[in-house]
């Protein structure tokens, strides 16, 4: 190859992405990515209905499957929060009654509740 023997590694470089390919795809989601789209859900009102949230989680779902397939997050978990936001105003207080009825959503120290895992957060959205 040219850019070995000419010592040149911008040259090489490019012959072996050339020749093999790129050895790490180019990322397609980042973790800001899952905050963008509760962002953007969030300024549309949330999510207020069946259709909107079978929109919203097949795009989630692609986002953090990508992102625990190449161990750019530890764990689903974390954005729990994120989804629960990205709730309408009646649908967040519907679940909310029914996690605390059912002890699912625990009080803080600020007076507030504790969101719980994004598994039974699931749940009770798919209720």
């Amino acid at each position: 190859m040219p850019g070995y023997e000419e010592v040149n590694w911008t040259h090489l470089n490019k012959d072996l992405i050339t020749k093999w390919g790129r050895v790490e795809p180019e990322r397609r989601y980042r973790k800001d990515s899952l905050m963008n789209l509760s962002s953007v859900t969030q300024e549309n009102t949330g999510i207020g209905s069946l259709s909107k949230y079978k929109k919203f989680m097949v795009e989630y779902k692609a986002i953090v499957i990508y992102l625990l397939i190449y161990r750019y997050i530890p764990q689903d978990n974390m954005f729990h929060e994120d989804l629960f936001d990205c709730l309408s105003t009646d649908i967040k207080g519907a679940i909310s009654k029914e996690m605390i009825k059912d002890n699912f959503m625990v009080g803080a120290e600020d007076g507030g509740y504790l969101i719980p895992p994004i598994n039974i957060l699931k749940k009770y959205i798919d209720q």
